[in-house]
C-alpha cells in the first residue's frame, strides 16, 4: 500500500481523550506503540499487520479498532477502514465512538444516508457528546433543516470552548436568513477565542451578507490568519498599504481568489490613483486586456511573477477595508468597457426584431460550490419557447459545445467565439440580456453595466446578501433565488414570466 503523503503519521489510540475510549480492556501498550513506530517509518503494511491479529482476538477493543482504521485510512484504503469499523460496532454496538467514527468515513465515501444513521446512533448512545451532535447536525443539513438545527443547538450547548458547532450553526442560520442570530453566535465564538480566524471570517461574511461593510471588511482580513493583519506577499517585504494618502508611491495589488472576484473588486483600483498612488496589478492574462479599460493600472504583473520596485502592497480584496468603504461608497458600475467591436459579434445571426439572450449554466468544474450553483442546461429549456427570444450559449469550458449540441431544442452555441475577457465582453455586448448562474459571467456583465439576470442557489454566496432581487454591486443586475435548495423550478418560472414580458415590450416598440 502507498501512504497518503499528507498524512505521514497516525494519531495513536492512546492519544484519544478519555471520554472517547471504549470501556474494553486495552491490549498491551507495546502493540499500539509498535504499530505507531512502524507507521512513522513508512512501514504501513507492517503496522497494519501488527494490529490485525490482536483485533481478531479482541474484536470489541476500541483502541485497536481505532488505530487500525487510522492506518487504513492513511494508506487510502478507506473502504477497508469502514469494514474494520463495521466489524467493531457489530461486537460493540453500544460504542458511541465507533459509530461516530464510522459516520465520518461513510460520509467521505458519499454514503450519506448510512452516515446519518451511524451519526444518529452515536448521538442516541451519548446525547451530550458535542462532536457527535455536531457531525449529525452537519450531515442533516439539506436533508432536514429542523433536525439539523436541533442537533447543532444541542452541540453548542455541550461544546464548552470548542467553536466548531457555533460556526456550523451560524452558517445554517445565515443560509436560512437568520443573519442577526448568526452574528450574535459568531460574536460569542470570537469572545470565547479572539484568535479563532475561522470564526472571524465567518463573522465577516455574515456581516457583509447583512450589509454591514464597516465591520465586515475589517474582520475579513482574518482570512489570512496572522491576528487579522494583512501579511506581505511571500518573498516580499514592502509595507502593506493601509489607505493613507499617497505621494506617487507604487502600490502593488496582488491577485486573490477567482476571476469573478477580480472583476468585482477591480473597481477599487482607481481609488489608489485618486489617493495619489500608482497601481501595479497582478492579474491573469485573460483579464488584462479588459482590466486595462479601467485606466488606473500602470503595469500588469502575471500570475506567479514577483516584480521589484514597488513601494507598498495589498491584496485585492483588502482594498474595501483599507479605503474604509461602506455600501454607499461602493464604486458604481459600469467601470469596465469594450471599445473595439467584435468581428465575431458582427457575424451573429440576425435577431429578427426579437431578443438575443445569452445563457451560462455552469461554473468551472473545480469550483467547490459548482454542484450547488450550477443549473443543468436541460432545465433552461423552459425558456426556449418564449416568443421573440433567441437563446445563445455563452458557456465556457472544454465540453461546453458538446453539451449544447446534445440539446434537442434551439440554442446557438457561441463557445467558439469566446476568448479572453475583452473578446467575451464584446460578445456580451451583442446580447440584449444575459441569464447566468453565479459565475464570472455575472460579474463581467455587471461590471460592464450590461443587463444580467443571475440565478442564485440556496444557500448563496455572502456578496448577494439575503432577500433582495437587486444588488448594490451592480445596478444592471437582477437576482433570482432558489426557494428550496437544489430546486431551480421556481426561479426559472419567474425568469420565464419576466422574459416573456420583456420580449413583449420589445416587440411593441416600433423599429
Amino acid at each position: 500500500m502507498t501512504a497518503d503523503p499528507q498524512r505521514s503519521t497516525i494519531v495513536p489510540a492512546s492519544a484519544l481523550p478519555p471520554d472517547a475510549r471504549a470501556a474494553d480492556a486495552s491490549p498491551a501498550p507495546e502493540v499500539l506503540a509498535t504499530a505507531a513506530s512502524l507507521a512513522r517509518a513508512g512501514r504501513w503494511d507492517d503496522a497494519i499487520a501488527t494490529i490485525q491479529p490482536h483485533l481478531q482476538e479482541s474484536p470489541a477493543c476500541w483502541p485497536l479498532a481505532s488505530a487500525l482504521a487510522d492506518l487504513l485510512e492513511a494508506t487510502g484504503a478507506t473502504m477497508d477502514a469502514i469494514a474494520a469499523l463495521r466489524g467493531f460496532v457489530a461486537h460493540a454496538p453500544r460504542s458511541a465512538e465507533g459509530w461516530h467514527r464510522l459516520a465520518g468515513l461513510l460520509h467521505r465515501t458519499g454514503d450519506h444516508a448510512q452516515a446519518i444513521d451511524a451519526a444518529a446512533t452515536a448521538v442516541a448512545l451519548r446525547d451530550d457528546w458535542a462532536q457527535a451532535l455536531n457531525r449529525l447536525g452537519c450531515l442533516l443539513e439539506g436533508v432536514d433543516s429542523l433536525k439539523a438545527t436541533a442537533a447543532l443547538e444541542r452541540a453548542v450547548a455541550c461544546a464548552g470552548p470548542w467553536n466548531a458547532p457555533r460556526l456550523n450553526l451560524a452558517r445554517l442560520w445565515r443560509d436560512r436568513g437568520r443573519t442577526a442570530d448568526a452574528i450574535a453566535l459568531l460574536l460569542d465564538a470570537t469572545t470565547r477565542d479572539p484568535a479563532d480566524a475561522a470564526a472571524r471570517v465567518a463573522l465577516a461574511e455574515t456581516r457583509l451578507q447583512h450589509g454591514d461593510h464597516a465591520d465586515g471588511w475589517r474582520d475579513y482580513d482574518w482570512r489570512f490568519g496572522h491576528g487579522g493583519q494583512v501579511p506581505a506577499y511571500p518573498g516580499t517585504d514592502a509595507p502593506v498599504w493601509d489607505g493613507r494618502p499617497l505621494r506617487g508611491e507604487i502600490v502593488m495589488v496582488w491577485l486573490e481568489q477567482g476571476l469573478g472576484d477580480q472583476l468585482q473588486f477591480c473597481r477599487y483600483l482607481p481609488a489608489i490613483a485618486a489617493a495619489g498612488g500608482r497601481v501595479w496589478l497582478q492579474a491573469p492574462r485573460v483579464l488584462q486586456p479588459l482590466l486595462a479599460s479601467l485606466g488606473a493600472v500602470e503595469r500588469f504583473v502575471d500570475e506567479g511573477e514577483v516584480p521589484a520596485g514597488f513601494d507598498l502592497q495589498i491584496p485585492l480584496l483588502s482594498l474595501p477595508h483599507a479605503l474604509r468603504t461602506t455600501v454607499p461608497d461602493i464604486p458604481r458600475a459600469p467601470y469596465l468597457s469594450v471599445d473595439t467591436p467584435s468581428a465575431d459579434a458582427a457575424r451573429l445571426p440576425a435577431d429578427a426584431g426579437g431578443l438575443r439572450v445569452g445563457v451560462v449554466f455552469a461554473s468551472r468544474a473545480d469550483h467547490p460550490a459548482a454542484t450547488r450553483r450550477d443549473c443543468p442546461l436541460p432545465q433552461l429549456r423552459a425558456l426556449s419557447d418564449v416568443p421573440q427570444v433567441a437563446l445563445h450559449s455563452l458557456q465556457f469550458g472544454a465540453d461546453a459545445s458538446a453539451v449544447v449540441r446534445a440539446q434537442d431544442w434551439p440554442i446557438v452555441d457561441l463557445a467558439p467565439m469566446l476568448g479572453d475577457f475583452a473578446q467575451t465582453a464584446a460578445i456580451v455586448r451583442a446580447m440584449d440580456l444575459v441569464i447566468t448562474v453565479d459565475t464570472a459571467m455575472a460579474h463581467l456583465c455587471g461590471a460592464l453595466g450590461h443587463p444580467v439576470w443571475t440565478l442564485l442557489s440556496t444557500p448563496c454566496d455572502w456578496r448577494w446578501q439575503c432577500g433582495r432581487d437587486d444588488s448594490p454591486w451592480y445596478p444592471s443586475m437582477r437576482l433570482y433565488r432558489q426557494t428550496t435548495p437544489g430546486d431551480w423550478s421556481t426561479p426559472l418560472l419567474q425568469v420565464r414570466r419576466d422574459l416573456a414580458a420583456l420580449a413583449a415590450r420589445r416587440d411593441a416598440v416600433p423599429t
